[in-house]
């Protein structure tokens, strides 16, 4: 059971006890804030079960029935340790500038592509001596969108490869 107030307009549903809250839609379901985004603010797994299409700032689409879950980070600056049991595709809205030195529970083998979204500014990545590139470096399109996968070769020094593809419009 759930109680239901209304208040400037919104309607809160709160669970009595330690239930869950579901929402069931008719033809479609909307959920935003004074924004036009949801946002998850009781620190807990938000659960979508697609039958059509999700669509991501209006940039990226992904079909329901979808076999891989984009891991969205809390971390948008700073030091960013990716971790493994999170999945493979990483999502990264950044507000400044990040360094990534490595993987946390890693196997040699593994791969995570990481989704830069860099379009609120013009931010740098910098990669730690573990992670190899193509010429030493790679570089983040200013203000834009990229994706860099990075491969542990070896876990136990550990020794990554990194490569990027940039500027996705």
């Amino acid at each position: 059971a759930i109680t239901t107030s209304e208040t400037n307009g919104n309607i809160d549903l709160t669970p009595l006890g330690t239930g869950a809250v579901e929402i069931e839609g008719g033809v479609g379901l909307n959920l935003k804030s004074a924004n036009n985004i949801f946002t998850n603010t009781a620190a807990t797994d938000i659960d979508i079960t697609p039958t059509g299409i999700i669509n991501m700032n209006s940039l990226t689409s992904f079909a329901s029935g979808i076999e891989e879950t984009v891991y969205a980070s809390t971390t948008t600056t700073g030091t960013y340790a990716p971790d493994a049991e999170n999945g493979s595709i990483h999502y990264v809205s950044m507000t400044g500038s990040m360094t990534i030195n490595g993987f946390t529970n890693v196997a040699a083998g593994q791969t995570i592509s990481l989704f830069f979204d860099g379009s609120g500014g013009s931010y740098t990545l910098t990669l730690g001596a573990s992670i190899l590139t193509p010429g030493g470096s790679l570089a983040l399109t200013s203000g834009g969108y990229d994706i860099v996968t990075i491969t542990c070769v070896d876990d136990t020094t550990p020794v990554y490869i990194a490569t990027a593809v940039n500027d996705f419009q």
